[in-house]
């Protein structure tokens, strides 16, 4: 039997992607939408047996103080952040 569930963040570390799938097959879970800005999340569930169904990506609000941060993120790792600018207050 596959079941299916919606996931947000099963993996937001090395060492989560590496528990990540674990946790999944021991709830039965074969097969999920994952909620994630990194590739490398993808990668390594699918290389345990995980079908992702969907990825959606989150967005990463930038300003001033941390538009490095996320900007760094995706030109160097591949993440799929989609930069928001921050309301001006």
């Amino acid at each position: 039997m596959t079941t299916s569930a919606d996931t947000s963040r099963a993996g937001t570390s090395r060492a989560g992607t590496k528990a990540a799938p674990a946790m999944l097959h021991s709830l039965g879970l074969t097969r999920i939408r994952l909620l994630t800005n990194d590739p490398d999340n993808v990668r390594e569930l699918r290389a345990h047996a995980i079908e992702i169904t969907e990825v959606i990506p989150t967005g990463a609000y930038v300003t001033a103080e941390n538009s490095r941060y996320p900007s760094a993120k995706a030109e160097l790792s591949g993440h799929t952040i989609a930069l928001l600018q921050e309301a001006a207050a």
